[in-house]
C-alpha cells in the first residue's frame, strides 16, 4: 500500500519565525512599560503652556581675543547684560556659552559673572571632549 506524502508548503516553515516575534512583542511591551519609582506619592501640576514652544536659545560666544559675540554680533558685557534683561529675556531662553579653549579663567569667569548678574538662570557651557 504506497504512503501518501503530505506536500510541503512554505507555511509550515513560518511557524516558528512567528512564535519568535511573538514572544519578542510581548517582552519589549513589558520591559517597555517598566519605571523605576522613587518611592514618593507626590503628584506633579500639569503644565498649561499657551503656545506649547520651546524657549529659544541664546548664543553667547568668547573667542581668543576676548571678544563677546551675542547670536554671532560683537557686544560689550554691558551691551550683553541689557540686551538679556530687556524683555525678561536672561530668564526665559537658554543660554549657550562658546569660549574658545585659549580664553583666560579670569576672562571667562568675568563673563559668567556678567550673565549671573543680568538674571540668567542657566547656562550651558560648551566643551569638546578630551582627545578629539
Amino acid at each position: 500500500m504506497p504512503v501518501a506524502r503530505r506536500k510541503a508548503t512554505g507555511d509550515s516553515n513560518l511557524i516558528p519565525l512567528i512564535n519568535i516575534v511573538f514572544l519578542l512583542l510581548i517582552f519589549f511591551m513589558v520591559a517597555g512599560q517598566i519605571q523605576p519609582q522613587d518611592g514618593s506619592d507626590i503628584q506633579p501640576p500639569l503644565a498649561d503652556s499657551a503656545d506649547g514652544s520651546t524657549p529659544s536659545i541664546v548664543d553667547v560666544q568668547i573667542n581668543r581675543r576676548n571678544e563677546i559675540l551675542l547670536d554671532g554680533d560683537p557686544v560689550s558685557i554691558s551691551r550683553l547684560q541689557e540686551v538679556l534683561k530687556v524683555d525678561g529675556r536672561a530668564e526665559s531662553e537658554q543660554l549657550v556659552v562658546k569660549a574658545d579653549k585659549d580664553v583666560r579663567a579670569d576672562e571667562l569667569g568675568a563673563l559668567l559673572d556678567a550673565l549671573r548678574t543680568s538674571g540668567v538662570l542657566s547656562i550651558r557651557l560648551i566643551t569638546q571632549k578630551s582627545g578629539s
